[in-house]
């Protein structure tokens, strides 16, 4: 191989890993799994306000079911399969602290105002936080995604 050939190799991996990046980025933040993602949160926190023991369990069976089921399509149709990276992991858990500190500022408010519906309250600041949230770490979680 001359060093020519080297070179346009390590070109071309390199445009097939950015290719790789952005279908990947592409992929995680699609519209209908996110709104999937917070039709499913918003359905488990929510159910805890409806009455009878059997009504709250099964809406919040049926959200979990809607958000297990949107991961497992979610992973099933991704063209890009990788690994994340240890910082791609902290960030996601970092962004899962913040939505469940969202939720309970909003659930004690609503419990402090004496809203008849708390946990809904909650549920759809959570929901909303997921859809508003996506937008405003995309860029981030990109600039992670493009640095490992």
């Amino acid at each position: 191989m001359t060093p020519h050939d080297l070179q346009t190799s390590a070109e071309e991996i390199r445009r097939l890993q950015d290719r790789t990046r952005d279908e990947y980025l592409r992929h995680g933040f699609s519209r209908p799994y996110l709104l999937v993602s917070a039709l499913a949160v918003f359905m488990m926190f929510a159910s805890h306000d409806l009455p009878g023991p059997y009504w709250d369990s099964a809406a919040g069976a049926l959200g979990a079911a809607l958000l297990v089921g949107g991961l497992v399509v979610h992973q099933r149709r991704a063209s890009v399969r990788r690994r994340p990276t240890a910082l791609e992991l902290l960030f996601s858990a970092a962004i899962g602290a913040v939505l469940l500190l969202i939720c309970a500022v909003f659930l004690g408010a609503a419990r402090t105002l004496d809203l008849p519906a708390p946990n809904t309250v909650a549920a759809a600041a959570i929901a909303l936080a997921i859809l508003l949230g996506a937008n405003l770490t995309r860029p981030v979680f990109t600039a992670i995604v493009r640095r490992g």
